[in-house]
């Protein structure tokens, strides 16, 4: 019987490293498609717009229910506005450096201030991305867009776990 346990924690803990190198395949592949897209002569600037809709959506999902919270949000993440400067040639390195430092101090806002530590991390190596003389458009959002996202995973999976003691306690 013993043994049967150990096996099935074998197992989960095989398919669990299975399931993290899916993962980790999956967020190159996505990384590598938006950087070719974003060096490409003809860039599909309407997939940029939705993954910077998306962003704004997920960080608006956490947010507690405050307009003025919402409308600061979506008055500095203007996906139209966003949209025709980007595809317009007019985003530059400045833009981009606002947008990522807005985004990580809501992310930061948003998380337990214990984590806020991996998040300021996670915001310096972004913004080191931006020391070589080489770096472009093309090689920083790829980096930006899978580290905002991790740490929102990681906003996401505190609260379902903070939702789930909750529930236990009502019981």
């Amino acid at each position: 019987m013993n043994k049967q346990n150990d096996n099935i924690t074998g197992e989960e803990k095989l398919l669990e490293g299975v399931k993290t190198q899916l993962m980790e395949q999956y967020q190159l592949a996505f990384s590598d498609l938006l950087r070719e897209n974003l060096e490409s002569e003809t860039p599909d600037w309407d997939w940029v717009k939705r993954l910077y809709e998306e962003l704004r959506g997920r960080i608006c999902n956490l947010t507690p229910n405050r307009v003025d919270i919402y409308e600061d949000i979506h008055d500095k993440m203007d996906s139209e506005i966003f949209y025709s400067m980007i595809s317009n040639g007019a985003f530059d390195g400045t833009n981009l450096q606002s947008l990522i430092t807005f985004v990580f101090s809501r992310i930061r806002e948003l998380e337990a201030p214990a984590k806020n530590v991996d998040t300021d991390a996670k915001l310096q190596e972004i913004l080191e991305l931006f020391q070589p003389a080489n770096a472009t458009i093309a090689t920083i959002v790829p980096e930006f867009i899978q580290a905002a996202n991790e740490r929102l995973d990681d906003v996401y999976n505190d609260k379902e776990i903070f939702m789930a003691f909750l529930a236990k306690q009502k019981k």
